[in-house]
């Protein structure tokens, strides 16, 4: 059987994602309109996007309620404190206020080139990670990424080796994090057909 979103027009999308209580009626609202002056609200996501997963990952992003790490490029030699910091802060953003990241930078680490010391929410947190050029340390998210959590929301991503039509070497779908409650976040990626990494599981 189809996943459900296979038959969904944009509009259709955004009102589930509304009614998972993924997003807030602002922020679809906002993203609705934007669609509705590109006539583009009634079309099929897959008119405009090249798979589903794809659909529910641009959604996600335009609705503020996920985020990406970037895999090209983003990080400037002997500024990596200020590039992470600023992923850390989209990453924040996405929270509606639940999440506060502070006091982001770098220190010394016996195993790992570095490590990355920051405050979630008042917490310290210690990310080790491999100083890579320009290039993000994905696998530091990968591993990090339960820290910020904030109860009963969590952050998930598309388990790319498991979900039918996605290339396991889409560095895009794989370092594409959501937030939510976790029973919303496996009903709506279930609408999507794709499982999700870890706490939809």
């Amino acid at each position: 059987m189809a996943p459900a979103a296979a038959r969904w027009t944009t509009g259709q999308a955004l009102d589930r994602i509304l009614q998972l209580g993924l997003a807030t009626s602002d922020q679809v609202a906002e993203v609705t309109e934007e669609y509705r002056l590109g006539d583009e609200l009634d079309l099929a996501l897959l008119d405009s996007c090249e798979s589903l997963p794809h659909a529910l990952v641009s959604l996600m992003e335009q609705l503020g309620v996920g985020f990406g790490v970037g895999t090209d490029d983003g990080v400037t030699p002997g500024a990596e404190a200020d590039a992470y910091q600023a992923v850390l802060q989209d990453a924040a953003q996405c929270t509606g206020g639940l999440l506060t990241i502070t006091d982001v930078e770098l220190g010394p680490d016996d195993e790992f080139d570095m490590c990355l010391l920051f405050q979630c929410n008042n917490e310290p947190q210690r990310w080790p990670i491999e100083l890579r050029g320009k290039y993000f340390d994905l696998m530091a998210f990968v591993e990090g990424i339960d820290d910020l959590d904030v109860p009963p929301h969590v952050w998930d991503s598309i388990d790319t080796d498991e979900s039918d039509g996605c290339d396991p070497y889409d560095l895009e779908l794989r370092n594409f994090y959501f937030f939510g409650e976790p029973g919303a976040l496996r009903l709506l990626t279930t609408d999507f057909g794709v499982k999700l990494l870890r706490h939809g599981d």
